[in-house]
C-alpha cells in the first residue's frame, strides 16, 4: 500500500510488499532458532529498531540487498510538510553515516523513493554500473506550493549522485500532483505516480515521449489512488477508493505499458471490490502466478490475471477476517515469501496504548489464517520499547521478506498528537 498509506517501488514490484531482497544468505532450514512470528532478539533492541523523529510517520520503506532499510518519512519541520530519508543498518541500528548526518531532508515537499536494482544486477536490471551493489536511491518529490516535480538520485552514501542531472537532481517540467509512488522498470526507466497521473522518465531524468502524451498519462480516478504496482508484463495496476454516497467503493484498474487504460481487464478496464459498507482496499500484491491479491478492511480479495475474482479463494474470491476482540482488522501491506506463503501487516486494536502491539498475519492458500504462525496466525509483538510512546499507537503498515526468510514489520509509533518513531521489527518466519 501507499504507506501514507503506501508501500511501493522496485523493479516491477512494490519494494516492501513484494521484496525478498535483504539480509544474509542462510537457508530457511537454518532459521529454527525462534518460534514463528516472534521477535528476533539479534535485531535492534530486543528485535525492534526505532528511528526517532518529530511528528513523523512512515511513508515508504526500501529494503536494500545488503539488509539495510531506507525509511522514507513525512513530517513537519518549521511549519512545513517535510520529507526525509533515514537508514537502518542490517543489524537494526541507526546509520549515522548516511549523508554524513544520518538523514537526507527535503523541506516543503512530499517525497517518495525507489531503489535502483533492488536485487543487484540481475535478469530484471542488466544495465551496467547502475545495477551494482550497493544501490542508488531515486527520489521523486513535489512541492507543497505548486506540485512542481523534481527527481533526485542519491549515492549509496545518501549524498547526491553527481552523474545525475545537475548536482544529482533534475526538474523535468512535468507535474503529477502530489507524489505517491516511484516505480523502476526493467530497462531502468523511472515511473512517478501522483494524484494527477503517471509520468515516465529515462534513466537520465528526461521525460519519455513514448509514454502517454509527452511522458505524462492522466488517470481518471473517482476518489483517490491508494496503491500502484506493476505486473510481470510491466502493466500498471492501480488501486483506488472513493466515497459513494454513504458507502465506500474500491476498484482495481489496469493500464498498458504506455499508460493507457486496458479495456481487456475486468469489466471495461477495471474490477470493483466490496470491502463492506465503510471498508476500503489498502494494498496490492502481484503473486508469482500472475494473480493479484488486494488487502483491506476485514479481509482479502484474490483476482485472476484478467481481473475477475478467483473463485478458488475464500468465498467467490473474498476471504473475510475478523479480530478476536471484535475490533479493527485492516490489512495494510502484503508480501509473498520464498515458500509462496502470503504474509500481511495488519492494523488491529492492539496497536493502541497501553498494548502497543504490532501484528503480522500469515495465510493459507485459501485465505484463512495459518495457525502455525504466531498465535493462531497473528504475531502480537510488543513494539515499545524502544518505541517510547506512553499513549498514542504503534503499528505495522508494511511488511518485507529478507533473503534469509526472516520477516520485517515496518511502521510508525508515537504520541496521539503526532507520530514520533519509525519502527522496524525483525521476526522469525
Amino acid at each position: 500500500m501507499f504507506v501514507l498509506g503506501l508501500v511501493l517501488v522496485g523493479c516491477g514490484t512494490a519494494p516492501v510488499t513484494g521484496s525478498t531482497e535483504a539480509g544474509g544468505t542462510a537457508a530457511l532450514s537454518s532459521l529454527a532458532v525462534g518460534s514463528s512470528g516472534t521477535l528476533d532478539p539479534a535485531y535492534g533492541e530486543r528485535g525492534v529498531a526505532s528511528l526517532e523523529g518529530h511528528r513523523t510517520w512512515l511513508a515508504r520503506a526500501l529494503v536494500q540487498s545488503d539488509g539495510q532499510v531506507v525509511m522514507v518519512g513525512h513530517g513537519a519541520k518549521g511549519g512545513q510538510l517535510t520529507s526525509f530519508l533515514r537508514r537502518l543498518t542490517a543489524g537494526g541500528q541507526p546509520d549515522m553515516a548516511f549523508n554524513d548526518s544520518g538523514a537526507t531532508t527535503f523541506l516543503g515537499t512530499t517525497a517518495m523513493a525507489a531503489l535502483q536494482c533492488p536485487q543487484g544486477a540481475n535478469r530484471y536490471n542488466d544495465w551496467g554500473a547502475e545495477c551494482q551493489d550497493p544501490q542508488r536511491i531515486v527520489v521523486a518529490r513535489s512541492s507543497a506550493d505548486n506540485d512542481g516535480l523534481t527527481l533526485s538520485r542519491l549515492l549509496p552514501s545518501g549524498q547526491p549522485d553527481p552523474s545525475f542531472g545537475v548536482r544529482g537532481q533534475v526538474a523535468p517540467g512535468l507535474s503529477v500532483g502530489e507524489v505517491l509512488a516511484v516505480l523502476i522498470q526493467s530497462d531502468g526507466k523511472v515511473v512517478v505516480v501522483g494524484s494527477g497521473g503517471l509520468a515516465r522518465f529515462r534513466r537520465g531524468g528526461e521525460a519519455d515521449p513514448t509514454f502517454g502524451t509527452n511522458g505524462f498519462a492522466a488517470l481518471a480516478v473517482s476518489g483517490w489512488i491508494q496503491d500502484v504496482v506493476m505486473d510481470p508484463a510491466e502493466r500498471f495496476l492501480v488501486l483506488t477508493n472513493a466515497a459513494d454516497g454513504t458507502a465506500a467503493r474500491t476498484q482495481v484498474q489496469r493500464l498498458t505499458q504506455t499508460g493507457q487504460p486496458d479495456p481487456g481487464y475486468g469489466t471495461g478496464g477495471q474490477t470493483t471490490l466490496d470491502f463492506g459498507p465503510s471498508g476500503t482496499g489498502q494494498t496490492l500484491l502481484v503473486l508469482n502466478t500472475g494473480r493479484v491479491v488486494v488487502g483491506g478492511t476485514g479481509g482479502l480479495w484474490r483476482l485472476l490475471p484478467g481481473g475477475a475474482p478467483d473463485s478458488t479463494f475464500g468465498t467467490a474470491g473474498h476471504a473475510t477476517l475478523e479480530a478476536a476482540d471484535g475490533g479493527d482488522f485492516v490489512i495494510s501491506g502484503l508480501v509473498q515469501d520464498q515458500q509462496n506463503r502470503l504474509t500481511a501487516s495488519v492494523l488491529t486494536s492492539e496497536r493502541f496504548a497501553p498494548t502497543l502491539q504490532g501484528n503480522l498475519a500469515r495465510f493459507r492458500p485459501n485465505g484463512t489464517l495459518d495457525p502455525s504462525f504466531g498465535s493462531s496466525g497473528l504475531s502480537h509483538v510488543a513494539l515499545c520499547p524502544p518505541c517510547t510512546a506512553t499513549n498514542g499507537l504503534a503499528e505495522f503498515s508494511a511488511v518485507a521478506v529478507l533473503k534469509n526468510g526472516r520477516l520485517l514489520g515496518l511502521g510508525t509509533g508515537g504520541r496521539r498528537s503526532g507520530f514520533s518513531n519509525l519502527i522496524a521489527a525483525r521476526m522469525f518466519p
